[in-house]
């Protein structure tokens, strides 16, 4: 007879979380370099985060000014 009961380590438990990780690393690849390097151009409108960065090097660029 064939013994059917699976016998698994510690190290078989990690397999999902190691696929989780992949999956959303390659997720998260795809979407910074195709979707915001190749979809958005600089006729598009600016995103809040994209206005307060400008902001911040405004206001960094006239405090040297005064210095």
């Amino acid at each position: 007879m064939v013994d059917l009961k699976q016998q698994l380590d510690v190290l078989d438990y990690f397999g999902p979380l190691a696929v989780w990780i992949c999956f959303f690393s390659i997720v998260f690849i795809i979407s910074v370099t195709c979707i915001l390097w190749c979809c958005v151009s600089e006729k598009d409108d600016s995103t809040v985060f994209a206005k307060g960065i400008r902001n911040k090097r405004i206001s960094r660029s006239r405090s040297k000014r005064y210095l």
